[in-house]
């Protein structure tokens, strides 16, 4: 009798342990990692869809959502999100939901999509570099500057806020402000190539050719720089590198004539 308890108990430790370890769920998530390391959305789609398919869940369609736009489909990212920001609006989902608006130029949803997330968490650095974003692409870069320094003051990411910064000065043909930020970031190897483009606009404009040879030397010939800065200084239509966002924008969305954007009221307080 004691050696058929010693049987039972092991037998439901054994049980217990397999209820656990999912198999199944395992392996979904070992694919999942393995997508996401190889930024291979079109695989990520296709196991978002698999799981949606089993169960329906607010997370998954985020996850399926961003996916489809890092893929560049944001009308299927909108499609996705939608049910889930009718039902049990979260930061994340109206974050994903602006960021594919803003890529379909429907900047006013975006900007009430971004405004709702921003009413759910107030601090929230991500929002707030969006909601810079969604202004900047409507010429409000009064606005735009605003929540970029909120965003910096609740420590968003500082490579991502600095450089939209730098594109506020360059569209305000604030060149020397522009370099001074980006000079920092520079001397420490923090410039992404981003950032850096926008540091050759921004010295070739502020009429610096000496420094422009320092950063570009030795990888172009005295020749090649030489004519970008000619280049640079006699052409009036240079304009920044797109700003950072969720997703990177496309050059088209920084530099829309003003909409009816110009006319909203949103504030946040100042700090």
């Amino acid at each position: 009798m004691k050696l058929f308890s010693k049987i039972a108990v092991c037998l439901a430790i054994l049980l217990a342990a397999g209820c656990a370890s999912n198999p199944a769920q395992n392996t979904d998530s070992s694919v999942e990692s393995a997508l996401i390391v190889t930024k291979n959305y079109q695989g990520l789609i296709k196991l978002y869809r698999k799981q949606l398919k089993q169960k329906d869940s607010a997370d998954t369609r985020i996850k399926l959502a961003q996916a489809y736009l890092n893929y560049g489909d944001p009308n299927s990212a909108i499609f996705t999100i939608k049910p889930v920001n009718k039902t049990e609006p979260s930061v994340a989902s109206l974050v994903v939901q602006a960021n594919a608006q803003l890529d379909v130029n429907k900047t006013m949803s975006a900007l009430s999509s971004a405004i709702s997330a921003d009413h759910i968490d107030p601090n929230n650095g991500e929002v707030e570099n969006l909601l810079g974003v969604i202004y900047a692409t409507d010429s409000n870069y009064a606005k735009a500057r605003h929540y970029f320094n909120l965003a910096r003051e609740h420590f968003y990411d500082d490579v991502k806020v600095t450089n939209n910064l730098v594109v506020l000065d360059i569209l305000q043909s604030k060149y020397q402000q522009a370099v001074d930020r980006i000079m920092p970031m520079y001397k420490n190897n923090q410039a992404d190539k981003q950032m850096m483009a926008n540091l050759v606009i921004a010295v070739a404009k502020s009429k610096n050719l000496q420094l422009l040879e320092s950063i570009l030397e030795p990888k172009y010939s005295d020749r090649a720089i030489a004519q970008l800065y000619l280049t640079l200084q006699t052409t009036e239509a240079v304009t920044a590198l797109p700003l950072h966002h969720s997703k990177p924008a496309s050059a088209s969305q920084v530099n829309k004539k003003p909409s009816k954007l110009a006319k909203s009221h949103h504030k946040k307080g100042k700090k």
